[in-house]
């Protein structure tokens, strides 16, 4: 499939937002994985092969809370506000034997899709291998084989939770942090007073990071430390950074923002050495393109709004630009362009901009009311651009009192 932005507005689901023949599919929340959409229309919900322009289903379904896509596309979650959680397998055999749904609803889910429903869901998260589904402070695990749920394991009191692959981390409000990986616990460790956590799992996963945000006096975003999981050895060690602001596994490493702004992004091998530091900016976002030989930099929520991209070998910046109010970057899947956006958490100038990673501007859209945005698409190679004679840098103009505006000027006094 060609890449194409997709964007969410007033509209609905715009596809290929830049394009003359673009398509328009009501919607009013939608997923997207491997080039396979699921909408909610208010009345259906729908999965459309992107690539092929087939749609797949189409079943009656009313107050969608949340939907979610796992990795392989092969299961598709829907949480409705009344607390049911059901799980379509679009083009799979229902099994009877699910437990989980009653007599008379289990011929109509089977012929909708549905292989699995359970019922006073508040919250859910899926991957490939296993669906946590939480009922108020309870945690049940179910592992997803063959297009059936079975029953793991159930956990108390459970605060926060987190699955990916084979791996799930659950916080419970005791203040117990457990990780496990292919239903073996693997660490365990208790995190005195923590608020919220923020956790990733590296590609490969055989390393996770964890974020850790407490409630500091005096502090408007609080005490953050990071933490860093080592399936291999078995073993986790606290992070010498102060006030980690992002971080992303990259390719042999992992990279951070620290430090209070003008913040510093530091690269770290898995021995958890400082091996490359870029020049210090107003930033607190990092994204890599998909090939990882390009990064954006940027300043978003109360910062200025920023735009800095950088050479990811040699740390040389290559352009920069500033759009205050911006809260979405995303790169294209050939990695030579990126669309930078503001969306409807501004009232006003609502719109997406694409440039190149000279920095020069490509397009732009405006929206009355944008919801979301994004690039979709198979990746490519990376495509080298002509440079441009004079890079791209900007650069904040000095603020000059109306009462020097005029020195070095003529005035003329009006008398002739």
């Amino acid at each position: 499939m060609k890449p194409q932005v997709v964007a969410q507005c007033e509209n609905g689901l715009i596809l290929d937002v830049f394009s003359s023949e673009s398509k328009v599919f009501p919607c009013l929340q939608y997923k997207i994985r491997n080039n396979i959409l699921c909408y909610y229309t208010g009345t259906h919900l729908i999965v459309y092969d992107l690539e092929k322009e087939v749609e797949l289903s189409k079943i009656v379904m009313e107050r969608v809370k949340k939907i979610e896509v796992s990795t392989d596309c092969w299961s598709i979650g829907v949480l409705l506000q009344n607390k049911v959680l059901n799980v379509m397998m679009p083009g799979t055999a229902c099994t009877k034997e699910n437990k989980n749904m009653s007599a008379e609803t289990n011929g109509d889910k089977c012929a909708a899709g549905i292989v699995f429903t359970v019922g006073d869901i508040f919250d859910f998260k899926m991957s490939d291998c296993y669906l946590l589904a939480r009922s108020n402070k309870d945690l049940r695990v179910f592992k997803a084989e063959n297009s059936k749920f079975s029953h793991e394991e159930s956990y108390k009191n459970v605060k926060d939770f987190y699955v990916h692959g084979t791996v799930i981390a659950i916080l419970d409000e005791n203040g117990f942090f457990t990780v496990y990986k292919n239903q073996k616990k693997f660490f365990e460790l208790f995190l005195e007073k923590v608020d919220a956590i923020d956790v990733r799992n590296s590609p490969k996963g055989n390393f996770l990071l964890l974020c850790t945000i407490k409630t500091k006096v005096g502090s408007y975003f609080g005490a953050k430390e990071l933490i860093l999981f080592d399936f291999n050895s078995k073993s986790y060690h606290m992070l010498d950074v102060s006030s980690p602001n992002y971080f992303t596994f990259i390719k042999g490493g992992y990279a951070v923002c620290h430090s209070s702004q003008p913040s510093v992004v530091s690269i770290y091998d898995y021995s958890r050495k400082e091996i490359r530091r870029f020049p210090k900016g107003i930033r607190n976002r990092i994204y890599y393109n998909g090939h990882g030989n390009i990064v954006c930099f940027a300043g978003f929520d109360n910062l200025s709004g920023m735009i800095e991209i950088y050479d990811a070998q040699t740390s040389n910046l290559i352009s920069s630009l500033k759009m205050l109010g911006a809260s979405v970057v995303e790169w294209s899947p050939c990695g030579s362009y990126f669309l930078v956006a503001i969306t409807n958490a501004l009232k006003v100038d609502n719109k997406v901009v694409i440039y190149d990673y000279f920095g020069r501007k490509i397009n732009e859209k405006h929206f009355g009311n944008l919801i979301n945005v994004e690039w979709i698409g198979c990746t490519s190679d990376f495509q080298y651009l002509e440079k441009p004679v004079q890079p791209n840098i900007y650069r904040e103009e000095s603020y000059v009192p109306p009462s020097f505006s005029n020195k070095g000027k003529k005035v003329n006094s009006g008398r002739r």
